[in-house]
Parts: C-alpha cells; sequence; structure tokens
C-alpha cells in the first residue's frame, strides 16, 4: 500500500475517470513539478494518516464533494477515506479549502478478481462508508452511513465496477445540451485606490462601470466553476505600446512601470489604455498558457469558451461618451502623453491564431473548431442545426474560441473561409448563414430560447457594469439562467467583496443551482439528469462528518439549560463525570442533599469545552441559588479534572480538600466561602495559574506553607472568619487575617531547644497537641520548629508561643527530627518529651539519652571537584587532595589560595587524586551571610542540606536559574549540600544568608520553554533556535569555563542560548567523542559543522570525535534550507497548544508581511506581524494566554496578496 497525495489524485484520477480513458498518458517529472507548484501554490501538502492506505484496481469511480465537521468547513490537511465493508480502505482524498468550500476529489475502487490475494476495495453490492481525518486533532471519525454506489437515470444503484454509470450518461450529452457560467472581461483588475480617485473626480460614471476584479484564471476554474472567459486584445507588434500609462502618472505613480511584458511584441490584454489598464495577464500568449496549464491539469472538464474582442480604442474613444475625459489632459506636461491604440485589423486575428496553434499545436488537438464540429455537413449551420456538436465524452479538456467582433472584421476573416473551414474562431455570424453556428445576445429574451432550441451557442449577459451588484437586482440575472443561454457571464461569480463592509455594495452574485459548475440545459437538456454536476464528475457528494465518542467519553444528548458546550459537542470525559458523581454521593448523608436520582451532568453548573470540565459551579448563593447542597470531603481523584480552570463552591457544607487538588494547575478560581473546611493541602502551592482563591468563613485551623509559593499570582485572596492560631500559619498571610477566632487556641508551656535528637512517636491522639520540653544542662532557645506527618503539615517560626494542630484521630508513624542549639561537642543529652493531647487523653512520656557527635561525611569525586567547608573546623581532613590546585574566585576570576585560610561560605577547586570520602568534625553551621559581588560567585554551603529556594535575598539579587553545581560538568542545582562548592550569578552587589530557619522564599529554578530546540551532551542541554524571543536570556548564562580537562560544552558568550542562524559550539573535553542529541521542534533543519568542513545533521543522536582537549564547531541552519523558492506557511508546533505554539513560514523574496490570528467566527483576534522583512524561514511565538479554548486560524499574507492559512486549537 502506498500514501497519496492530492496532486496524485489530479495527475491520476482525472484523467482516467473523467476522461473516459481507460489508460492515462504518461505524465513525465517536469510536467508533474509544473502542475503540483500551480495547484497548491496556496496550500500546503499533508501526509495522509496510515489507516487511510489503499490499494488501485482497473475499476474505479470518482465524487467530487465537500466535507464539513461538526457543521464547519474541513481544512486543509485533512482527508477523507471510503471504507468498504471489511474495513479494507478503497480510496482516498486529500481535502483543500477555499472560499468556505472544503472540497475533495475522491477516487473509490471496486475489487479486481484478477487479484484474489488483494482485496483493493467494494465489490458488486457491497456499501462503502466514509471516514474523516481532522488534521488539527489528529483524530479519525468514522460515519456509519452506507453508500451503496451511484445513481443511474432512473434512480436506481449501480455497481463501481460496471460501466452503465451516470457519468456514461453524462458524456452522451451533446455540447449545446449544457449551461455554465462565464466571467466578463476575465483579466480584469480595477484601477487602484489613488488611480480611481482620480477618475471618479473626472468621470464617476466610468469609475462605477470599471470598479470590478476578477479572480485569477486558474482560481476562477477550479474554484468557481468558470467555464467561458473573455479577453480584450490590442495589437502591439513592435512591443511597447502600452509601456507608459497616464493614468499611473495623474495617480503620482511612474507612468512607466517596469513590465517586461508590456515591452514584447504581440498582442496585449488589457480593458482600454491609460486608463483601465490593470490585468492579471498581460499579453494573449500569457493567457493562453495559463489557460493549457490548467485545461492540462483537469483534462476532464467541460469545454472552456474563450471569446476573444479585438479593440482598437484608446482614450479619445471614450471623450463623446465620458466629455470630462478631456479635461485630464489639460493637466498632463509635454513630457507625458496617451496612448494611440493600432487599428485591429485582419493581420492581428491571424497573430491570434499563430498564438493559439503555438500554444496548444498545429494540430489543435485540445482545441474544439468549426471544421470539427462541420464534420460530414456541407455547412457549419447544418450541422449545428442538425446535431452535429459533439458530445460531452468527445470534448472534455478542450477549449473552443469565438470572436466577440462584427461587422468588417468578422467579414474579414470569414472571407475566403466557407463555414469557417481551416479557421479557429468560431464568429457571431448571422443565422441563415453558413458561418452561424455561436450567437451573442447580451439582453436575456425570448429570442434566446428560440435560438437555443434550434441548436445554436448563445452567450448572454446576467448584469451589466456594476449595476446589479449595487442594487442587488436580480431580474436579469434569472432571465439569463432561465433563457437557456450556455454561456451566461457576469463579473459576480462570487459577491463582491466589499459588500460586507460597504453598504452601497449587495451579497448579488451569479452561480448555477447547487452551486453546481455546469448544469444540464434548461431548455434543450434531458430534464431527468437536471440538478446534476457534470463537469468533473459523476455526482456531488457533501459529507458533515459529526464526532463519535471516543473511548473514555460519553455521549449525552439531552443537557440541561445549566450546562454549557462551547464546541456544540455531546461527548464527554467518563472520568470527569465520575468527581462530578462522588461529589453527589458524598452529600448524601448531609443535612440538605442533592437528589440521589441527580446525573453528573446536571449537578449545579458546568462548563464543557471539548469533552473536558472548564468550569463547575455549585453553590445556594449566587450565581446558581440551588436549593441543595454539597457536603462531606470535596471527593479525591481531582487530578482527572486537568482542564478545569473555574471552581465556585461557595455556601455548602463541604469538610475537606484532598491532596491531590495541586494537579489541576490550570485552575483559575478557587470559590469555597461558607464551607466547614479545617485545613488546606500543601499541594496547593503547584496552583501557579490560581489568581482568584476564596475560603473565608470556614473552619481553617491550619495554612501550610506551600501557600506562600503562590500568593504573590494571586489577584484576590481571602481567608477572614476562620480558626487560625498564632503559628499555624506562616508570615506571608498575617496582612490577610483580619478576624479569626481564636478562643480554642493553646500555648506551649516553655521555649525549648532541641537538635538531632529522633523521636518516633507512633501515638493516636486527638484534636490539639502540646509539647512539653526538658532538657538539662542546655539554656533553651526556640528555633524554627518543623513538624512534619505524611502531610507535612505546619512550620512554626522562632519565638514559639503556641500551635493548634486539628487532625484524626489518626497514627504518626513518620520520624520527627527536632534542632538544638549551641551544644558542645561529645556532650552527653539526657531529657524528656512529653505528649499531652488536649483533651487529656493522653499523657505519654519519651525520654532519651544521646551523645552528640558534630560531624560530616562528604564524598569527593576523583579529578576536579567544587568544594566548601560544611563545618566550623580547623582542619580540611582529605588526604588524596593536591593543596597546589586550591583556586578561589574574585572578580577578576580565579586566585590560587592556601587551604588553611579557607572561609565558611566561600566556594573552591580542589584536585582530588583519588575519590575520597571525608569526615568533618566541629561546630554546626546553622546560619553563614554571604557578601556576593555583580555577576559570578563561587559560593559554599551550610552544615545541612538548604533548598535554593530557601536562600534569604531581600535585594532579589539571584538570577532566577543561575545556582550551579558540579558532577562532571556543571548542573543546576536545586540543593545546597554541605561540602560542596556552588555557583551563583547575582544583578549586583549586596549580601544572602543561607540558615536552616528561613522558609521557603521565591522559585529560583528554572526551566527553558519546551518550544525550543536542545542539543543534550550527558545531562548538559543547550537550547537554540534563530529569530526567538526569551524573557529572561540571563538565566541561560552558564558560570565561568572549569579547569583544563573537565567536560563542559557551551555556546560562545558563556551561555546556554544561542538566537541566531549560525551559533558557535566551544567544547572541552579529555578527548573521547561526545554523544550529542538533538530535538529540533522549530520545523527547520539545523546541522553541526567541525572544523575540517565535515557536516552532521543536528537529528537523533550523533557522534562527534574530538582530536583535541578544547574546540569549537557550529551549529547553524541547514544552508540548503536558508533560501526558500516559494511562499510556504508550515503546520504550527505544538497543535493543539496551551498556551504557546510556534508558526513557522518561508518567503523567498523581500516582502510586506502580515500575520493574524482569526477566531471560528471570523473576528480578528491579534496581528503578530505587520512590517517587511528579509527572505527566508521564519518563526513566530503566538502566546494565546489571555483567549479561551477553542479553534483559531493564523492566516499568512505577502505581497502579491496570497493569504496562506493554518487551522489550531487552543486547548486549555
Amino acid at each position: 500500500m502506498r500514501p497519496k497525495f492530492l496532486y496524485g489524485k489530479i495527475l491520476h484520477i482525472v484523467q482516467i475517470v473523467l476522461t473516459g480513458k481507460t489508460k492515462p498518458n504518461p505524465l513525465n517529472r517536469w510536467e508533474k513539478k509544473i502542475i503540483g507548484f500551480i495547484l497548491f501554490s496556496l496550500t500546503l501538502l499533508y501526509p495522509q494518516p496510515p489507516e487511510f492506505n489503499y490499494n488501485e484496481s482497473p475499476y474505479s469511480a470518482t465524487v467530487l464533494g465537500q466535507a464539513s465537521f461538526e457543521t464547519y468547513p474541513a481544512s486543509n490537511g485533512d482527508w477523507i477515506a471510503a471504507f468498504d465493508p471489511n474495513g479494507i480502505c478503497s480510496g482516498n482524498s486529500e481535502i483543500v479549502e477555499f472560499d468556505n468550500r472544503s472540497n475533495f476529489i475522491l477516487e473509490i475502487f471496486g475489487d479486481d478478481p484478477s487479484t484474489e490475494n488483494v482485496d483493493e476495495g467494494l465489490t458488486e453490492d457491497e456499501y462503502l462508508t466514509l471516514s474523516f481525518f481532522d488534521f488539527s486533532s489528529n483524530i479519525i471519525i468514522h460515519d456509519t452511513t452506507k453508500v451503496y454506489g451511484w445513481e443511474n437515470r432512473n434512480g436506481g444503484w449501480l455497481n463501481l465496477n460496471q460501466n452503465d454509470s451516470l457519468l456514461t450518461l453524462i458524456n452522451e450529452l451533446k455540447l449545446n445540451q449544457l449551461q455554465v457560467v462565464g466571467s466578463h472581461n476575465s483579466y480584469h483588475i480595477a484601477p487602484y485606490d489613488t488611480l480611481m480617485g482620480v477618475i471618479n473626480v473626472f468621470a464617476p460614471e466610468l469609475g462605477i462601470s470599471i470598479d470590478y476584479t476578477h479572480e485569477i484564471l486558474s482560481d476562477q476554474f477550479l474554484n468557481f466553476g468558470i467555464r467561458q472567459i473573455e479577453l480584450d486584445v490590442y495589437r502591439d507588434p513592435e512591443g511597447g505600446l502600452f509601456a507608459s500609462q497616464m493614468g499611473s502618472w495623474l495617480a503620482g505613480q511612474d507612468w512607466t512601470p517596469d513590465i517586461p511584458e508590456l515591452s514584447e511584441p504581440g498582442l496585449k490584454v488589457l480593458h482600454f489604455p491609460d486608463i483601465d489598464f490593470d490585468t492579471h495577464l498581460f499579453t494573449f500568449k500569457t493567457a493562453l498558457e495559463k489557460l493549457k496549464i490548467w485545461s492540462d491539469t483537469y483534462p476532464g472538464h467541460v469545454p472552456i469558451f474563450v471569446l476573444v474582442e479585438c479593440k482598437s480604442e484608446g482614450l479619445e474613444n471614450y471623450f463623446d461618451e465620458y466629455p470630462q475625459l478631456e479635461n485630464l489632459l489639460l493637466l498632463l506636461p509635454d513630457s507625458v502623453t496617451y496612448n494611440i491604440p493600432i487599428p485591429f485589423d485582419l493581420a492581428g486575428l491571424e497573430e491570434a491564431e499563430a498564438d493559439i496553434r503555438d500554444v496548444f499545436g498545429e494540430d489543435l488537438e485540445k482545441v474544439i473548431t468549426p471544421d470539427e464540429v462541420r464534420g460530414e455537413f456541407s455547412t457549419l449551420e447544418d450541422a449545428v442545426l442538425n446535431g452535429g456538436w459533439p458530445t460531452l465524452a468527445e470534448a472534455r479538456g478542450k477549449i473552443m474560441f469565438g470572436l466577440d467582433n462584427q461587422g468588417t472584421l468578422m467579414n474579414n476573416y470569414m472571407d475566403g473561409y466557407p463555414s469557417l473551414s481551416g479557421r479557429i474562431l468560431f464568429t457571431e455570424a448571422t443565422p441563415g448563414t453558413p458561418e452561424a453556428a455561436f450567437l451573442g445576445i447580451n439582453t436575456p429574451s425570448t429570442e434566446i430560447i428560440d435560438r437555443v432550441n434550434q441548436g445554436y451557442l448563445v452567450r448572454t449577459r446576467a448584469d451589466t457594469d456594476t449595476e446589479q451588484a449595487r442594487t442587488g437586482d436580480t431580474s436579469r440575472r434569472d432571465d439569463a439562467l432561465t433563457s437557456g443561454a450556455h454561456f451566461v457571464s457576469t463579473d459576480y461569480y462570487r459577491p463582491a467583496p466589499r459588500h460586507e463592509l460597504d453598504s452601497g455594495w449587495t451579497d448579488y452574485s451569479v452561480r448555477l443551482p447547487e452551486n453546481n459548475f455546469v448544469r444540464i440545459n434548461p431548455v434543450n437538456g434531458p430534464q431527468e439528469l437536471a440538478e446534476r454536476e457534470v463537469d468533473l464528475i459523476n455526482f456531488n457528494m457533501s459529507i458533515n462528518f459529526i464526532r463519535q465518542c471516543e473511548v473514555g467519553y460519553t455521549e449525552i444528548l439531552d443537557l440541561p439549560e445549566s450546562v454549557n458546550v462551547l464546541d456544540n459537542g455531546n461527548c464527554f470525559y467518563q472520568s470527569d463525570l465520575d468527581v462530578l458523581q462522588r461529589f453527589i454521593d458524598n452529600s448524601q448523608s448531609g443535612n440538605n442533599p442533592p437528589p440521589s436520582y441527580l446525573s453528573p451532568i446536571e449537578l449545579g453548573e458546568q462548563v464543557w469545552g471539548n469533552g473536558r470540565l472548564i468550569e463547575f459551579k455549585c453553590s445556594t448563593l449566587w450565581p446558581t441559588y440551588l436549593d441543595y447542597e454539597l457536603s462531606g470531603d470535596i471527593p479525591e481523584g481531582l487530578s482527572s479534572l486537568s482542564e478545569l480552570t473555574d471552581i465556585f463552591l461557595n455556601a455548602n457544607q463541604l469538610t475537606s480538600i484532598p491532596g491531590d487538588i495541586g494537579n489541576l494547575t490550570n485552575l483559575n478560581l478557587l470559590e469555597l466561602g461558607g464551607n466547614q473546611i479545617s485545613s488546606i493541602p500543601g499541594s496547593i502551592g503547584n496552583l501557579n495559574n490560581l489568581q482568584w482563591f476564596y475560603i473565608y468563613n470556614n473552619q481553617l485551623t491550619y495554612l501550610p506553607q506551600q501557600i506562600c509559593y503562590i500568593l504573590d499570582n494571586l489577584s484576590s485572596f481571602s481567608i477572614e472568619y476562620n480558626s487560625l492560631c498564632p503559628g499555624t500559619y506562616p508570615d506571608c498571610v498575617e496582612d490577610y487575617l483580619s478576624i479569626q477566632d481564636t478562643s480554642n487556641c493553646f500555648e506551649i508551656c516553655e521555649e525549648f531547644a532541641i537538635n538531632n535528637i529522633q523521636i518516633i512517636p507512633n501515638t493516636e491522639w486527638g484534636n490539639g497537641l502540646l509539647f512539653y520540653i526538658d532538657i538539662p544542662e542546655v539554656d533553651l532557645y526556640a528555633p524554627d520548629f518543623t513538624l512534619q506527618t505524611d502531610d507535612q503539615y505546619l512550620l512554626i517560626i522562632d519565638p514559639v508561643y503556641s500551635f493548634f494542630y486539628i487532625t484524626g484521630p489518626t497514627i504518626v508513624d513518620l520520624l520527627y527530627y527536632f534542632e538544638y542549639e549551641n551544644v558542645p561537642y561529645g556532650h552527653l543529652f539526657s531529657g524528656n518529651i512529653q505528649m499531652i493531647t488536649a483533651d487529656g487523653v493522653l499523657n505519654c512520656n519519651l525520654p532519651f539519652n544521646e551523645i552528640i557527635n558534630n560531624e560530616i561525611v562528604v564524598n569527593y569525586s576523583q579529578n576536579w571537584d567544587l568544594i566548601s567547608l560544611p563545618i566550623e573546623t580547623g582542619l580540611f581532613p582529605c588526604n588524596n587532595m593536591d593543596e597546589s590546585t586550591l583556586y578561589g574566585f574574585s572578580v577578576g576570576g580565579y586566585i590560587d589560595t592556601d587551604i588553611d585560610i579557607m572561609e565558611i561560605g566561600s566556594g573552591y577547586w580542589l584536585r582530588f587524586e583519588e575519590a575520597e570520602a571525608c569526615t568533618f568534625t566541629g561546630e554546626f553551621i546553622n546560619q553563614t551571610t554571604i557578601t556576593i559581588n555583580h555577576d559570578w560567585n563561587l559560593i559554599g554551603g551550610i552544615s545541612s542540606p538548604l533548598d535554593v529556594n530557601t536562600i534569604l535575598d531581600e535585594s532579589n539579587l539571584i538570577i532566577p536559574g543561575t545556582v550551579y553545581g558540579f558532577d562532571d560538568g556543571y548542573i543546576q542545582a536545586e540543593v545546597i549540600e554541605p561540602g560542596y562548592g556552588y555557583w551563583l550569578r547575582s544583578s549586583g552587589e549586596g549580601e544572602i544568608t543561607l540558615s536552616t530557619y528561613t522558609t521557603l522564599t521565591k522559585s529560583r529554578y528554572f526551566q527553558p520553554p519546551e518550544y525550543l530546540n536542545t542539543l543534550t551532551v550527558n545531562t548538559n542541554s543547550l537550547y537554540f533556535g534563530a529569530e526567538i524571543e526569551v524573557d529572561n536570556p540571563l538565566s541561560f548564562s552558564l558560570p565561568p569555563k572549569p579547569p583544563p580537562g573537565i567536560k563542559d560544552i557551551r555556546f560562545a558568550g558563556d551561555t546556554k542560548l544561542c538566537t541566531a542562524d549560525v551559533c558557535v559550539i566551544e567544547v572541552e573535553n579529555d578527548g573521547q567523542p561526545l554523544i550529542i542529541e538533538c530535538i529540533v521542534t522549530d520545523g527547520h533543519k539545523w546541522e553541526i559543522l567541525d572544523k575540517s568542513g565535515k557536516v552532521l545533521k543536528c537529528e537523533g543522536t550523533q557522534v562527534l570525535e574530538l582530536s583535541e582537549l578544547s574546540e569549537t564547531f557550529i551549529l547553524r541552519k541547514s544552508i540548503f534550507y536558508q533560501t526558500p523558492t516559494e511562499f510556504t506557511l508550515l503546520p504550527t508546533h505544538p497543535n493543539p497548544f496551551n498556551p504557546v505554539t510556534m508558526l513557522q513560514f518561508a518567503i523567498p523574496e523581500i516582502s510586506d508581511m502580515k500575520v493574524s490570528v482569526y477566531d471560528i467566527q471570523g473576528r480578528l483576534i491579534e496581528v503578530l506581524l505587520d512590517e517587511k522583512i528579509l527572505p527566508g524561514n521564519h518563526s513566530i511565538k503566538w502566546d494565546a494566554s489571555n483567549l479561551t479554548s477553542g479553534v483559531y486560524f493564523i492566516m499568512v499574507e505577502n505581497d502579491d496578496k496570497q493569504i496562506l492559512s493554518q487551522k489550531t486549537v487552543l486547548l486549555k
């Protein structure tokens, strides 16, 4: 099986099925490239899902259709596929989105009986089903509707592997039994704004008549079904006749623009010189070439009729109708003149025929000529009056040409060529003459009906100038369509784009019923085939795929009014529903429980998006005013509600908050006021996105230290009217306490000090716990007191007067570690700890005797290590060190240091001959203050491990992410361990304090954004990506290089971040090869270049060979990808995302670029870029933090008004 893309469909499907040929003509490689480039200049190619692989067979049918996903048009990158009853894929198609339509060309294969071992698809009477792949969400939706085949003339069903299909019936139609929509002046672009302003001053009526612009030809053909076009041509045999444009001078522009095509000899295409000259097609030959390329790409199309109007009019010819134009000439200086066209004569028509033969070939195989129509009939008119027009099967993929001039020019063209024998263009000859076959009747009338019934081809116009588009009058259009005219010409095959913003315009447009491209002629066609699309397909299919619930989701169709579903879906994540059910179950024993019959989806008010619960509100007060209450515990399992942003549960009887509430990292609002909650779990500190937290009027007796982590992020916080006693809450909430009930607070009888004495209680107690401490021969001291249980409850700050701890009854089975102060080394301690519960039920004495030995063992590695003094001592107790290698660090760099004068709080480099465990004895260091300098500092710790987030830094000098330890290379440190040295970067001069008595302050750990590319060696990662921005570049900085021979890798400039196209990597090593891993997320190609010129791709795992201890490498964007050849937009990454995604696009030349974001209603949300930028690959970070979850569209527009779009999904 092989995956296929849409261009493969066009190259193969259209050529085989739609032409009726059994075998396609082979396309060479160059032709395929040209076709692929033209078709997808506005779209990207997306790989199909592997489930859509299939095998081809000689039997097939083709469907052109439109697909939507839950009522919204499908997008570029989505796929559709057909499956037989056995689940075998029988064909697929990529979807192309344009003009709010999502088109597909799906070739469905029947099973070939001759290949017994291969099931290619459908057999005889089997049904097919259709499946849809949504690129943005990477899911496949299956439609179980059974489709059995294609309809025949009588409405019956046909098998795919039978020849008698609707396509065959349609192909038997004659060319004059069809009706199509054509475009008038198909090349035309309205004068640009400044020129139109000049025209409106001197000739406003003229300005109104020419104020319309067409799509380019290929878009007219492919997206709007235009099958008749009109080209106005002027003679220019020498070239350069129309190279100057007087109107440009009047508008303040260059009146001789640099357009090479205008300097070449040949027929030119424009409306009229000097005033209305803007065109998509500068030359007649260019128009023919574009027409042929499109026709070759879609060889099954209904013939396209090209009407050629030969013109000789210049500015002077409009003076009678618009006399004000003569006043324009008064503005011209002598150096500026207007153009005098060459009279168009027979020689010009000979030029036109020569261009047609040059483009379509001398044999004119793709051109329907008068000779082909005349056939064996005596005259051309006899042929058309007697059914001589070719059948659709004979005419598919061909072009017809007609002359839109009468009088002398037409007569000269026909003279000597009876019945137009040997000529290419059909003429508007008078009925009754041998050359009569095609008639131009611009105004719809009953004459058209008569001429159509006689057999002539007729063209008429549905509108004149811009009149109908401004008034909305459709009467002329309706008359044109019902007249049976074969070509109904218009300037508005889609509404004027301005009608949505300008009340002077309407949504007037001309389209065939059902938006078909071609229809059976309403006057002379077989009406049993009426309303059938006959152009590229055998029938038109419109499918709306509805998401079916995936595994783990439950479908609920009957939703209460209290539920708001943002995406109109009916699938709900069962785990989220289970949590809601546990709310109901826990509340059944309360005083006023919710009804037992209440389903989870009916509980309170809920907001859901993409099947996940986003908001939950349940209250007896505002905003829900329910007549029942929630009670008992807030249920466990909250972590499954990973998308929840708002919890509003005030005025209930809830009693506790589960520990896993800290997993709700998207939570924005937590409203729990007016309940019976007594404590908050420490995991609350993980809610970094929380902005509103209300837990007033509860029964709180304890707050964890971790609440300080989120306090600075909160916009609003309320804890008043609880029962918080002194010592049961951290200092950070002091200003929020307001009124508290302290009537049940207890006091500790005396201050105390104990250290490193293990007390192992395993006992049950009731509410309230009192400690009585008695240690002989030691002065009492009250340090920080930490009580730890399995929920790590509380920290009491010095001095300790009281604390109140409500729990249980419970079993405490963890070790308790208490600290004492200033105890002589080696002293024997004995003491007694008495625990008494508040109700006096338990009175427990815990005596102890222990010899206190102040010693610390530090393990140092062989070779270099970062060291410090972990204890106050006069001796550095290691034996395997080289004292001459001791280096400290100061502002100027490394300095030689004597081992006897090492200082507490300083760090050092020291080399060890062998690994060694060194035992330090002396006085413990519980606190030290260190003076730090601007930039890098080498510091040491104290006698106990210290979380870097507890370093007291009142001036906020420490740069987050710049505390580094050493372990065979620099590593970002989370803990300052005793006996080791650490680097720290400061934004200025000042002091910091390391102490066992400080609490967690602010996070100094730094996690780089996920969207950065990474290059990893061992545990060291470098981050890179061109044209990216980071908020804190200093957090990527690295300490000074270590001594020689130590592994180190960094970007030049002592950083682990590079945001340029070319990055210099500096490596220090022992000469061994480096194993590196590259992870590239920005969509670009990167490579590593060594000094010998060897290039390694920066992808996956690679080996860098090192020939020296110190080397440099180059990391760069691959040169092959640095110069894009076309305007492209790559998929955003990640997608779906939350809340940041990266988008990448490439431009081949300097361009004014605009990047905008729209929501699914088409409203502009944000402009990400609007400026001129250089050619190359570009990346933009989009931060959607302030937006709600949903589907958004990113539109990228260049100078040429080319627009590429990308659908992306924000999931919060």
